[in-house]
Protein backbone atom coordinates (compact mmCIF):
# COMPACT_ATOMS: atom_id res chain seq x y z
CA UNK A 1 0.00 0.00 0.00
CA UNK A 2 1.48 3.55 -1.26
CA UNK A 3 1.86 6.30 1.13
CA UNK A 4 -1.41 7.77 -0.62
CA UNK A 5 -3.14 5.12 -0.22
CA UNK A 6 -2.53 5.04 3.67
CA UNK A 7 -3.46 8.83 3.77
CA UNK A 8 -6.50 8.43 1.70
CA UNK A 9 -7.50 5.31 3.77
CA UNK A 10 -6.75 7.40 7.24
CA UNK A 11 -9.12 10.57 5.80
CA UNK A 12 -11.50 8.14 5.05
CA UNK A 13 -11.54 6.69 8.23
CA UNK A 14 -11.54 10.06 10.41
CA UNK A 15 -14.23 11.10 7.70
CA UNK A 16 -16.37 8.32 8.68
CA UNK A 17 -15.82 8.93 12.39
CA UNK A 18 -16.29 12.14 12.71
CA UNK A 19 -19.42 11.77 10.65
CA UNK A 20 -20.95 9.73 13.30
CA UNK A 21 -19.26 11.57 16.51
CA UNK A 22 -21.06 14.90 15.28
CA UNK A 23 -24.37 12.87 15.09
CA UNK A 24 -24.38 11.31 18.51
CA UNK A 25 -22.73 14.36 20.35
CA UNK A 26 -26.05 16.05 18.81
CA UNK A 27 -28.06 13.09 19.83
CA UNK A 28 -26.76 13.22 23.16
CA UNK A 29 -27.57 17.30 23.62
CA UNK A 30 -30.95 16.72 22.75
CA UNK A 31 -32.15 13.57 24.42
CA UNK A 32 -29.81 13.59 27.72
CA UNK A 33 -31.23 10.43 29.21
CA UNK A 34 -29.01 8.48 26.30
CA UNK A 35 -25.87 8.99 27.77
CA UNK A 36 -23.58 6.59 25.64
CA UNK A 37 -23.11 4.57 22.85
CA UNK A 38 -20.96 2.66 20.67
CA UNK A 39 -20.59 1.82 16.69
CA UNK A 40 -19.43 -0.86 15.20
CA UNK A 41 -19.37 -1.68 10.97
CA UNK A 42 -21.48 -4.98 10.57
CA UNK A 43 -19.15 -6.85 8.80
CA UNK A 44 -15.84 -6.53 10.65
CA UNK A 45 -17.14 -5.26 13.58
CA UNK A 46 -14.84 -2.47 14.11
CA UNK A 47 -15.63 -0.18 16.92
CA UNK A 48 -16.35 2.97 14.61
CA UNK A 49 -17.20 5.56 17.45
CA UNK A 50 -17.33 4.56 21.20
CA UNK A 51 -18.07 6.70 24.11
CA UNK A 52 -15.26 7.73 26.64
CA UNK A 53 -17.43 6.62 29.33
CA UNK A 54 -18.78 2.62 27.90
CA UNK A 55 -16.18 -0.21 26.55
CA UNK A 56 -18.58 -2.42 25.05
CA UNK A 57 -15.59 -4.04 22.85
CA UNK A 58 -14.71 -6.99 24.02
CA UNK A 59 -18.70 -8.21 24.94
CA UNK A 60 -20.02 -7.18 21.05
CA UNK A 61 -19.83 -10.59 19.81
CA UNK A 62 -21.32 -12.56 22.40
CA UNK A 63 -23.91 -9.57 22.40
CA UNK A 64 -24.74 -9.92 18.70
CA UNK A 65 -25.09 -14.15 19.49
CA UNK A 66 -27.13 -13.59 22.22
CA UNK A 67 -29.71 -11.14 19.85
CA UNK A 68 -29.70 -13.83 17.19
CA UNK A 69 -29.76 -16.61 19.99
CA UNK A 70 -33.85 -14.66 20.72
CA UNK A 71 -32.42 -15.20 24.29
CA UNK A 72 -34.93 -13.83 27.02
CA UNK A 73 -31.96 -11.43 28.22
CA UNK A 74 -28.84 -10.12 27.40
CA UNK A 75 -26.19 -8.82 28.64
CA UNK A 76 -23.72 -5.99 28.31
CA UNK A 77 -20.49 -5.01 31.01
CA UNK A 78 -22.41 -7.22 33.35
CA UNK A 79 -25.71 -6.23 33.75
CA UNK A 80 -28.59 -8.45 32.46
CA UNK A 81 -31.36 -6.73 30.48
CA UNK A 82 -34.87 -8.15 29.59
CA UNK A 83 -35.64 -7.87 26.09
CA UNK A 84 -38.90 -5.81 25.72
CA UNK A 85 -38.75 -6.04 21.81
CA UNK A 86 -36.36 -7.80 19.40
CA UNK A 87 -36.38 -7.68 15.39
CA UNK A 88 -33.77 -9.07 13.43
CA UNK A 89 -32.65 -5.70 12.99
CA UNK A 90 -33.65 -4.00 16.22
CA UNK A 91 -33.38 -4.65 20.60
CA UNK A 92 -35.06 -2.84 23.46
CA UNK A 93 -34.31 -4.19 26.19
CA UNK A 94 -34.26 -2.86 30.04
CA UNK A 95 -33.00 -3.59 33.51
CA UNK A 96 -35.53 -4.92 35.82
CA UNK A 97 -33.51 -3.23 38.90
CA UNK A 98 -33.74 -0.23 37.16
CA UNK A 99 -29.94 -0.40 36.39
CA UNK A 100 -30.82 1.53 32.60
CA UNK A 101 -31.78 0.32 28.99
CA UNK A 102 -30.15 -0.22 25.79
CA UNK A 103 -31.45 0.14 22.04
CA UNK A 104 -29.70 -1.67 19.79
CA UNK A 105 -30.43 -1.45 15.82
CA UNK A 106 -28.69 -3.73 12.75
CA UNK A 107 -28.21 -2.18 9.21
CA UNK A 108 -24.63 -1.71 7.39
CA UNK A 109 -23.71 -0.54 11.00
CA UNK A 110 -24.49 -1.47 14.18
CA UNK A 111 -25.29 1.23 16.69
CA UNK A 112 -26.21 0.35 20.54
CA UNK A 113 -27.00 2.95 22.69
CA UNK A 114 -27.59 2.89 26.65
CA UNK A 115 -29.81 5.14 28.11
CA UNK A 116 -29.98 6.15 31.60
CA UNK A 117 -32.67 4.32 34.00
CA UNK A 118 -35.09 7.54 34.58
CA UNK A 119 -35.38 7.33 29.86
CA UNK A 120 -37.64 5.23 28.36
CA UNK A 121 -35.88 3.07 25.80
CA UNK A 122 -39.58 2.46 24.01
CA UNK A 123 -39.86 6.75 23.83
CA UNK A 124 -36.08 7.00 23.05
CA UNK A 125 -35.80 4.56 20.05
CA UNK A 126 -37.48 7.05 18.45
CA UNK A 127 -34.18 10.26 18.10
CA UNK A 128 -31.63 7.04 18.16
CA UNK A 129 -33.39 5.14 14.85
CA UNK A 130 -33.39 9.11 14.20
CA UNK A 131 -30.05 9.77 14.53
CA UNK A 132 -28.79 6.18 13.04
CA UNK A 133 -30.57 7.21 9.85
CA UNK A 134 -28.93 10.34 9.54
CA UNK A 135 -25.69 8.76 10.35
CA UNK A 136 -26.03 6.00 7.71
CA UNK A 137 -27.14 8.32 5.05
CA UNK A 138 -24.70 11.06 5.61
CA UNK A 139 -21.73 8.34 4.87
CA UNK A 140 -23.38 6.98 2.37
CA UNK A 141 -23.43 10.73 0.66
CA UNK A 142 -19.74 10.91 1.52
CA UNK A 143 -18.89 7.73 -0.08
CA UNK A 144 -21.05 8.66 -2.98
CA UNK A 145 -18.38 12.24 -3.19
CA UNK A 146 -15.70 9.92 -3.41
Amino acid sequence: MSSKDIDQNLEYNQTISYIIMENLESLYKDEPEIVAAAVFDRYTLDCLYQSSNWNIIPEIRKFLRDWQKKKHEISLQGIKYTILQRTNDKLIATNIYDEGSIVAIIDDLIIIAYIAPEGSPGILYIPISECFKKILDEILLYKNSL
